[in-house]
């Protein structure tokens, strides 16, 4: 037996007149058979799972605490990092002092959301001197703290005493050999003390403090610093294991369900959904079947290696962005879209994955989507204007049901609207009243699944066409006896809507089904075929299952409608267990996801093409429904005594106890009509009917039933709610009887049964639960069905008791019906077998495209054609032109008369199928005119007179082709002043011009195109005094080494109070000198130069009294050749000594000293001038101080600040104009077509007042308006920077910039740029490397794939957004390996990169490392330079640790049997791993299991010029190596490192995200799938002191608890803060969401991310590893590269985002490209550092480029790079924004 849940007839009733609520209480819904599934259970289901966690204590956590003195209970001295077996003890010592001992653990890793039902703590005993404490001084117990005992989990004395959050927690039991453990198991308080968010400590002793022996009685355990013996505390927990029950084409088959049954009933609209979305399951499962055919969406996907996990996604994204689209109108929006929400969310797929580019499987279902919505934009649904009628009008004016018959029909053969006060559709939706427009009349028009032209007829009425399908002919005219007897019998069956009549009938399938096909003729059957046992019988009250069949077929209140329903029908028989999933019945057991698309394409093609066909019918046949007929046949009166009362021939028919007149004699009391009289006997003659009485009788749907009775006939209601009365369209054919034969034969055809599963499909009716409007039924009832057909024929004759067909509207629709499902199956199996679905194909055979004809002259068109057997279709071919239309057909044709121009021919071959595929191509006829395209410089550009402007247009004629070397360019001014396509001129003359560039064809044909562009005057510098404040970071002062020894000791910078400055000696006799710098601007002459130090304290005597005369020494760049503060500056030679004298003032606090001529010479502008004062006698040996103290940089108060007054000259006396913009406000924001009124003021001090010819411009508009004061409403969206200029007669410019945003989201957007680049052929991906190995300005790009033979492809930059594959060219012949980490870089300096390609295979394949030959190929070196390569291997990094110059390799093993790390030292070409030697290769000597690293990171992390390294360990803590004097050292615990690091390491991403000048670390993680703890990615702040501090919480990084791999640090939005990528992905392949952050910090040294994944368009599920940013465009904005399973995807930025600046470098003393230099960009007050990496993120690497945003500023003030070698290069600005430098090493020193 198989039962049928119909879900949630919860009771929404509605009476007319309003007296009843419109929304009554719900009653309890029945539950039915095991395999009934509520839409609940089609979430994720979960059981429970327990589970088991061992966690090892935290070795440097360990220790033992005394008693101190003996017997007082106070801790004496803890000691902690006790290593060795009996590191750990309990009990007391010889002196009595008890001892305790404290362990921790991280019992953060117990997941989130699990319940703890054990722990227990182990230790393992070693020995016990003495006698055994378990003996003397028991019980021994355990203390439990949430946290460190003291809130400091580090050991301390205090802990011995410390409070506890649980005390006693647990007793630990006796040991007495050795190796045995020690256990207490937690009691109840001790588990409720386990930290779930952090570390939980441990203290065990004995409560017996001392037993008084003087002798040493304790148990000693080992400690955590012996890994194998560590303690261990294991919890035990139980957790929700999440399960998928069903197939994905099923569960979102439910979700679509679900929104109809909150939608408007609309079974047309609805079939059609079911269609549509069957259709893009299926396309997406087909798209990875190369011999299936596919039905709306044609694309076929690459071999994957997950072939179900591609189709679960690609079905996933293709019906939420379905499903979202087409229930986005629905009255249940608000609930279904946060559903499909949170069903994506549960798959685990990103809703923010947009895409429709590359080859990942989100994108696929995104195109599918996007497919079948252009699709069903394109149906004639006219799903645009939300499906209404566009010419349909009905003849009749609505029946108001309310109000006694039917008195205004005007044709009693067609449909007639309803008008109530309020109507309720079967789905439980409140429309207002009114009429309800018919419902889909004109659906024949939409396009069809299977159905055929022969199936078709076309009708014609009112202009109008109406397509009918399967017609059956006119239904039953009014008049005709067919007429009257089939609504008669409607009005009849109505009478026996009563359970209390004692009518009792069997409806078991012994009696009831087994019809011939058109009729109700059955008599059931005698035996079920599957058990062989006769059906049992079932006697209930007729009135009961009359009522129940109404309402089960109905489809009332929230339920999904007859198409719908039949699907809930389908998906009940797959989950019935008897069920085989064999298609047909016969062949291979499907798998679910594979029989369901198959299932849902055919039930869905078939409800469609049931829609259409019974719509069809009904839009054109227009056919009245029940309610009104039979009201206005009543009211006409009756046909069957032409000598009676009421007699009218068109009238009712009189049947004795069912149809009779009201007579005077029937209204007697005690008459049958007594209470139908009314109150002056006025119904006499009017027709009665014995009916159900209608929803006025139903007082308490929950408690009352309306019955049958005598009722006057013009009062006739249908089974149905007041509020609903009958459906708004035609009744002929029945819609219910055409859908539920098709799917019953359907059902059938694809199970190969025509019974239900075991026999037997059942719904139970439970007593007065079921039934919505009364209540009832009187009795528990079970609907039964042998057959699917059984069940259909039952729907039929449900619509007869519910008022809604007569048999002229059921026996026509099972019909059709018949015919549609087997239609419908047959189709569909053409499209499974790849009979349909594949398309034609077609390619010309003489290729004439671009070519050009002489008109008259003959154009011959040839092509070839194929059907997908390679049948030919050549002569099937049609030819088109865009501008003749039709040429003919055939494999070829000529033509003569092609018209004059450019045709756009199209040859279109249609296959046997009808399937169509096109070719499109160009040809022209006769000569054509030029184009033209001026592509630079753009309309109003700007520039100044003697810059270089590049002028750049191309040129096509049809005929020659490219003719840009054929323009001219003209100025209006200058005349013509070049030729050329592209020309770059810098002699334009100042003024404002018009520029065209112009070209002729060889016929003499011109075109142009023309450009404003307005050419600035120079401004010749006057000459004036500069007044510049020292820089803070290179002012301070030096105390020398020792007396008399003039060499510098100590530096002292930084200091911000008056005394940061001093000058003089100190108590030691040590002499003290000051250094202050300045910033000389680039241009800038000096003729004189004063200094000026503000005095703000002192010591002891004037040291200029004591020890003077002080003087000053200058150096133009700084001593030391660094501005920055060394001790060397003590000594170091200056450029101009003795260049002035320091003097005290008369009164005051300012000291003064005028520098010589000599000085002022060597103060170069663009240069950090440095400035050392000291005294000519270092001391006095009086041991005392005698210093003066001065402010410096540092200072708050820029006017104590020292200051450098310099008089510069210059020439020229003319000045730019001053303009001022008065409104609006800079940063307004405005509503997109909102007015914006601008007001501006422009003065020059030659020329007066020139507001009037200001020319405001728009950075997005161009020019705005002109004037003083203008309003424009017009702007664009986005952020304006809006410039008010003014001009001079000499043109020279004075402007004045805003910021005016425009309706915009401040966040840059990104675009899905994988297969414009090129790079969708990458079959997977792990490591990247940007980098332009061949020179060409272009960055080129590496990458180590999956799951294919090839180490590392290389990919070439084209120059022009795209990439070619060169790998073979390149020579790079793979080693077979699994390639991983890669990085590029130069290791013999010789300005060509080299790629080192880490391979991870366990086998003996080595990593190689590829040398640049300079003509594009490489050759693998590891060999020949002795690089003995590494297996296992992951990350790689170049830097020059060794400070020799020549870059170095770090290689972190990961894998392999023994692990290791290596460090290549290059010695001239050489390479010798020194990691062994330095100790650093994470193999350990004792015990303990080597380390496993992911990834390294050099930087210099503590600022002392030297590369350190950070390795990401896996099972590990971080390692922080400070390089000290070359060689690297571990300083992970003094760095505080070693807590707060990843559990599992994978990326490193290192920057300066908080702007404080000092590089921060994040490291990835993956201990979610690692182990059960949380795995934040941590994010380690450096605190620019040697230590870092963990702000991954506080600075917004999400705890996602899934496996990140790799990060970066970038400047996506250029606004000059450093934000966040993290891409992610499991180990087994699981697909994570990646995260990029926004870093929305508006103080400095404040860091703050938003996660912006969403509101970029960065969303998308995948398996991640490696990740880069580069500007892959070119457009300044860096866009993101991201390696994972299915290849690379490559988003491209498109903004907004600020302005730009880029740093290259070329090395002259250190490596070629600078790796391992800091380069520092000073905008204003904001300083901004990169750090030059080779190798980063997680097995990756970025283009060796120093890139910052610089929001809104257009040029930068200062660069400084220090580079490895210790030179500093420092250019001082302005420097423009946008632009790329190279800065060679030494050039700006």
């Amino acid at each position: 037996m198989f039962r049928i849940q119909h879900l949630s007839k919860s009771k929404h009733i509605e009476k007319h007149q309003c007296d009843w609520p419109l929304t009554q209480p719900e009653k309890q819904q029945p539950r039915f058979g095991k395999t009934a599934l509520s839409v609940a259970m089609l979430a994720l289901s979960t059981s429970v799972s327990a589970e088991e966690l061992i966690l090892k204590s935290i070795a440097q956590h360990d220790g033992i605490v005394n008693e101190s003195p003996a017997l007082n209970n106070t801790g004496g001295f803890a000691q902690p990092n006790r290593s060795g077996l009996a590191a750990l003890s309990i009990g007391d010592l010889s002196d009595t002092r008890q001892v305790k001992t404290i362990v921790s653990f991280d019992t953060s890793q117990i997941p989130v959301g699990a319940e703890i039902t054990e722990a227990v703590l182990l230790m393992r005993h070693a020995r016990s001197p003495g006698a055994s404490p378990f003996d003397v001084l028991a019980p021994c117990v355990i203390d439990v703290n949430s946290g460190g005992f003291n809130g400091n989990v580090a050991l301390e004395s205090e802990d011995f005493d410390a409070p506890a959050t649980s005390t006693a927690a647990g007793t630990l039991s006796a040991v007495v050999r050795s190796n045995e453990w020690s256990q207490a198991t937690f009691s109840s308080a001790g588990l409720g003390a386990i930290n779930r968010s952090g570390y939980t400590q441990v203290r065990a002793y004995c409560t017996v403090e001392d037993n008084g022996d003087s002798s040493q009685n304790t148990a000693n355990f080992a400690s955590g610093e012996t890994p194998q013996y560590a303690p261990e505390l294991v919890i035990s927990y139980t957790e929700e294991v999440i399960e998928v029950p069903h197939s994905i084409a099923r569960i979102w088959n439910e979700e679509l369900l679900s929104s109809i049954r909150l939608d408007f009933a609309r079974p047309t609209v609805h079939a059609r959904n079911l269609y549509h979305t069957s259709a893009a399951m299926w396309d997406a499962w087909a798209a990875y079947d190369e011999e299936a055919g596919q039905v709306i969406h044609h694309e076929k996907m690459a071999p994957v290696a997950d072939i179900d996990a591609a189709r679960a996604e690609a079905i996933s994204y293709a019906m939420y962005r379905i499903l979202t689209w087409r229930f986005a109108p629905s009255p249940g929006a608000a609930e279904r879209l946060p559903a499909f929400d949170a069903r994506m969310a549960e798959l685990g797929y990103d809703t923010d994955y947009t895409s429709t580019e590359g080859d990942s499987p989100a994108a696929l279902g995104n195109r599918i989507a996007a497919s079948v919505i252009e699709f069903g934009l394109n149906d004639y649904s006219n799903e645009q204007a939300n499906f209404a009628n566009n010419y349909y009008t009905s003849i009749n004016p609505p029946l108001l049901p309310e109000f006694p018959g039917n008195p205004d029909l005007v044709d009693p053969d067609r449909w007639q609207p309803l008008s109530l006060e309020f109507f309720v559709d079967q789905s439980g939706n409140l429309i207002p009243g009114g009429s309800l427009d018919f419902l889909s009349p004109e659906w024949g028009h939409v396009s069809p699944f299977a159905l055929t032209e022969d199936d078709l007829t076309v009708y014609s009425r009112d202009g109008h066409d109406y397509y009918v399908y399967h017609d059956p002919g006119a239904p039953p005219a009014f008049g005709t006896e067919d007429y009257r007897a089939g609504f008669q019998q409607v009005l009849e069956w109505s009478g026996e809507l009563d359970p209390a009549d004692g009518v009792m009938i069997d409806i078991s399938p012994a009696s009831r089904g087994n019809n011939t096909l058109g009729t109700n003729d059955g008599q059931g059957r005698d035996l079920n075929p599957i058990t062989g046992q006769p059906y049992d019988q079932q006697l209930v009250p007729a009135g009961d299952y009359y009522r129940v069949l109404a309402e089960f077929w109905a489809d009332g209140p929230d339920s999904e409608t007859p198409p719908g329903h039949w699907f809930s029908v389908a998906n009940y028989v797959v989950d019935h267990e008897l069920h085989i999933n064999q298609f047909g019945g016969q062949g291979s057991v499907l798998d679910a996801l594979e029989y369901d698309v198959k299932m849902y394409l055919v039930l869905g093609g078939a409800m469609h093409d049931s829609a259409i066909s019974a719509w069809g019918v009904k839009g054109w046949y227009d056919y009245i429904r029940p309610v009104s007929a039979i009201r206005h046949m009543c009211d006409l009166g009756q046909s069957s005594d032409p000598s009676g009362p009421s007699y009218n021939p068109d009238g009712i028919g009189l049947v004795p106890g069912k149809i009779e007149v009201v007579t005077a004699a029937s209204i007697q009391p005690g008459g049958v009509h007594e209470h139908l009289a009314g109150d002056n006997n006025e119904n006499v003659g009017k027709i009665a009917a014995y009916a159900w009485k209608g929803p006025d009788y139903i007082e308490d749907p929950d408690t009352t039933t309306a019955g049958t009775d005598w009722i006057l006939c013009e009062n006739w209601w249908p089974y149905q709610r007041p509020s609903f009365v009958t459906p708004p369209f035609a009744g002929y054919v029945s819609g219910h009887s055409t859908f539920s034969r098709a799917a019953a034969e359907v059902m059938t055809l694809v199970t190969g049964d025509e019974y239900f599963p075991g026999g037997m499909g059942t719904f139970d009716a439970p007593q007065n639960e079921f039934l919505v409007f009364e209540e009832g039924p009187s009795v528990d009832l079970q609907l039964q069905w042998a057959t699917y057909r059984d069940a259909s024929d039952e729907t039929s004759i449900s619509r007869i008791y519910g008022g809604i067909h007569p048999t002229a509207d059921d026996i026509p629709g099972r019909l059709m019906g018949a015919e549609i499902g087997p239609d419908a199956f047959n189709h569909a199996t053409r499209y499974f077998s790849g009979e349909l679905g594949i398309l034609p194909t077609i390619e010309l055979v003489t290729d004439i495209s671009g070519q050009v004809f002489q008109p008259g002259e003959s154009v011959v068109l040839s092509a070839m054609a194929a059907d997908s057997d390679e049948a030919d279709l050549s002569a099937d071919i049609v030819w088109t032109s865009s501008v003749d239309g039709i040429l003919g057909s055939g494999s070829e044709i000529t033509v003569a008369s092609l018209s004059a121009g450019v045709h756009t021919i199209t040859a279109t071959v249609t296959d046997s199928n009808g399937q169509t595929t096109e070719l499109v191509f160009e040809i022209a006829i006769g000569s054509q005119l030029p184009t033209i395209e001026l592509i630079g410089p753009a309309n109003d550009t700007l520039v100044t007179a003697g810059d270089e402007i590049l002028f750049t247009a191309t040129a096509d004629d049809f005929e020659q082709g490219d003719i840009s070397a054929d323009i001219i360019w003209l100025s209006d001014i200058d005349g013509m002043f070049a030729s050329s396509g592209s020309a770059s001129v810098t002699s334009l003359s100042p003024g404002q011009h018009t520029v065209t560039a112009l070209v002729q064809d060889a016929e003499g044909n011109e075109a142009s195109a023309s450009v404003l562009l307005t050419v600035y005057g120079i401004l010749e510098d006057p000459g004036a005094s500069v007044t510049l404040s020292s820089n803070p970071i290179e002012d301070g002062f030096i105390v020398e080494s020792a007396e008399n020894s003039d060499i510098g000791g100590v530096a002292i910078p930084f200091l911000s109070n008056g005394g940061a400055l001093r000058v003089g000696d100190n108590n030691l006799n040590q002499q003290i000198k000051l250094i202050t710098s300045f910033a000389i601007p680039q241009g800038t002459t000096v003729s004189s130069a004063t200094l000026y130090l503000t005095r703000g304290g002192g010591v002891g005597a004037s040291p200029l009294d004591l020890l003077g005369p002080c003087t000053v020494d200058v150096h133009s760049t700084g001593f030391s050749n660094d501005p920055r503060i060394h001790a060397s500056d003590f000594e170091a030679a200056p450029t101009v000594a003795n260049a002035g004298e320091l003097i005290a003032p008369a009164s005051g606090d300012v000291f003064v000293a005028e520098i010589s001529a000599q000085g002022v010479a060597a103060i170069v502008d663009g240069q950090s001038a440095q400035f050392r004062v000291s005294c000519t006698i270092d001391d006095n040996n009086d041991g005392l101080e005698n210093s003066i103290g001065f402010y410096s940089g540092e200072s708050a108060d820029p006017a104590l600040q020292p200051q450098l007054v310099l008089s510069a000259s210059g020439s020229g006396s003319n000045t730019a104009p001053s303009v001022v913009i008065v409104q609006p406000a800079d940063e307004a924001r405005v509503a997109l077509g909102d007015p914006v009124m601008f007001d501006a003021s422009a003065m020059d001090d030659q020329d007066g007042d020139l507001s009037s010819m200001i020319i405001w411009r728009s950075s997005i508009d161009g020019i705005i308006g002109e004037g003083s004061i203008f309003s424009v409403s017009s702007l664009s969206q986005g952020s304006h920077t809006i410039t008010a200029e003014a001009l001079d007669t000499e043109f020279v410019p004075g402007r004045a910039t805003i910021t005016v945003h425009v309706g915009v989201d401040l966040t840059p957007l990104f675009v899905d740029a994988t297969v414009l680049s090129g790079l969708n052929s990458i079959p997977g991906a792990i490591g990247l490397a940007a980098g332009d190995y061949d020179n060409d300005g272009c960055v080129d790009l590496a990458v180590t794939p999956r799951n294919v033979t090839e180490t590392v492809l290389l990919y070439k930059s084209n120059c022009d957004g795209t990439f070619t594959n060169v790998t073979t060219q390149a020579n790079m012949v793979t080693s077979g390996g699994a390639g991983s980490g890669l990085a590029w870089g130069d290791f013999d300096n010789d300005g060509l990169l080299d790629l080192y390609v880490a391979n991870q295979s366990n086998l003996n394949t080595r990593s190689e490392l590829w040398h640049n030959q300079g003509d594009g190929t490489f050759i693998d070196v590891s060999d020949t330079l002795a690089i003995p390569g590494n297996t296992g291997a992951i990350g790689v990094v170049w830097n020059d640790f060794d400070g020799d110059n020549d870059l170095d390799i770090f290689v972190a093993g990961r894998y392999g049997d023994v692990p290791a790390d290596s460090l290549y030292q290059n010695d001239s070409g050489n390479f010798f791993d020194v990691a062994p030697f330095m100790g650093i290769d994470g193999i350990n000597t004792g015990s303990g299991p080597d380390r496993l690293t992911y990834m390294g990171a050099f930087a210099d992390f503590d600022g002392d010029l030297t590369q350190d390294l950070w390795l990401s360990v896996d099972f590990g803590a971080d390692v922080l190596y400070r390089n000290i004097d070359g060689m690297l050292v571990d300083d992970s615990d003094a760095a505080g490192i070693s807590a707060t690091s990843a559990t599992h390491g994978m990326g490193i991403a290192v920057g300066d995200p908080n702007g404080d000048g000092c590089l921060d670390v994040l490291v990835t993680n993956n201990g979610s799938e690692r182990s059960t703890d949380p795995a934040p990615s941590p994010l380690h702040a450096n605190n620019c002191d040697g230590t870092f501090t963990d702000i991954t919480a506080s600075a917004g990084v999400l705890m996602r608890n899934l496996t990140e791999w790799g990060a970066n640090f970038v400047d996506f939005d250029n606004d000059g803060d450093e934000d966040l990528s993290i891409v992610a992905g499991g180990i087994s392949n699981e697909e994570y969401a990646n995260v990029l952050y926004q870093n929305v910090a508006t103080e400095a040294g404040e860091l703050q991310f938003a996660d912006v994944t969403g509101a970029t368009g960065t969303s998308g599920m995948g398996n991640s590893r490696g990740s880069i940013w580069f500007d892959f465009d070119e457009d300044g904005d860096m866009d993101w590269l991201i390696a994972n399973s299915n290849g690379v995807i490559l988003l491209r930025n498109d903004g907004p985002t600020g302005n730009y600046f880029s740093v290259k470098l070329a090395g002259v003393v250190s490596n070629s490209y600078g790796v391992g230099a800091r380069i520092e960009v000073t905008v204003g007050s904001k300083t901004m550092i990169r750090y030059l990496q080779a190798g980063s993120s997680f097995a990756s690497a970025e283009e060796l480029e120093a890139a910052f945003g610089i929001g809104e500023a257009e040029s930068i003030d200062q660069i400084v790079v220090k580079w490895p070698s210790g030179i500093v290069d420092t250019l001082r600005g302005p420097i423009s924004a946008n632009s790329q430098l190279l800065i060679a090493e030494g050039d700006y020193q």
